[in-house]
């Protein structure tokens, strides 16, 4: 049996050493598509700067493509020469990461 959304996060941050509540932090989006040319990757940001929180977690049936996404909100703090690093409306930077795969026929 696989993991669930909250086993899955627990183990992403425990790889991160607990970087900055981690647990608190990291958002992940799990979603199955039909096709390659189906996967939707829309940003997760809304045009106000904030983290539109829509995600699933869908781990698929055999021979469906997965796309796993992994946001994690990075505090920022300091404004480092005046570079605006913060993405997001709550002054920190979003970070992502993607992978997508088939499923194995099972």
């Amino acid at each position: 049996m696989g993991l669930g959304a909250d086993e899955f996060r627990t183990e992403i941050c425990q790889a991160m050493a607990n970087l900055f509540n981690c647990e608190e932090n990291l958002k992940i989006d799990v979603r199955t598509f039909a096709n390659f040319d189906a996967v939707d990757l829309t940003e997760p940001i809304d045009v106000d700067g904030n983290l539109v929180e829509d995600f699933l977690f869908d781990t698929g049936e055999g021979g469906e493509i997965v796309v796993v996404r992994a946001f994690y909100e990075w505090p920022i703090h300091t404004n480092i020469l005046g570079l605006g690093l913060a993405t997001l409306s709550n002054g920190k930077h979003l970070i992502a990461a993607t992978t997508a795969f088939r499923n194995e026929p099972f």
